[in-house]
């Protein structure tokens, strides 16, 4: 049974939260360190990591909508371009 424990203790499960925060103004890296220490407080093993504001989150999560919607832009104008011209007969 020890044996089954230790193999198991490998497989940790590793879990996310996300902790959203108001800021007034400026960058999420100005809270980070204030809120690190208020999680270090209540457990030290808690890692705080990827801190971010929301904008950055959304634009993180959504880069492949700017990609294809610029190589789909250049397509459009690359085939209006081509549109009035004429191939001889």
């Amino acid at each position: 049974m020890a044996r089954l424990a230790k193999h198991l203790a490998a497989f940790a499960v590793i879990a996310f939260v996300a902790l959203p925060a108001a800021l007034e103004q400026g960058s999420a890296t100005v809270l980070a360190g204030g809120l690190r220490a208020e999680v270090q407080q209540l457990d030290a093993d808690l890692p705080l990591s990827d801190v971010e504001t929301l904008a950055q989150r959304f634009q993180r999560q959504r880069w492949y909508l700017s990609v294809f919607g610029t190589v789909f832009l250049i397509f459009a104008v690359v085939a209006m371009a081509m549109a009035p011209t004429r191939c001889p007969a």
